[in-house]
């Protein structure tokens, strides 16, 4: 459950990085984006990027 505090509305992605290990497996992911507040960087751990990407492929999905 997230709350107003942890709750991060993402204007635009500018910009991210998919990071691997040596076997080409994904281990993270780091993202830049514009918030209402301005620029920041993020970075994901290898099961928030699945998500991510997960949540990225129901939208193409639904909305492609």
């Amino acid at each position: 459950m997230t709350t107003p505090s942890d709750t991060l509305a993402i204007k635009r992605i500018i910009g991210a990085r998919m990071d691997s290990d040596a076997d080409g497996r994904l281990t993270g992911c780091r993202l830049e984006a514009l918030t209402e507040t301005g620029q920041v960087h993020i970075e994901l751990s290898r099961e928030e990027s699945h998500r991510l990407l997960d949540l990225m492929q129901s939208a193409r999905v639904d909305f492609g």
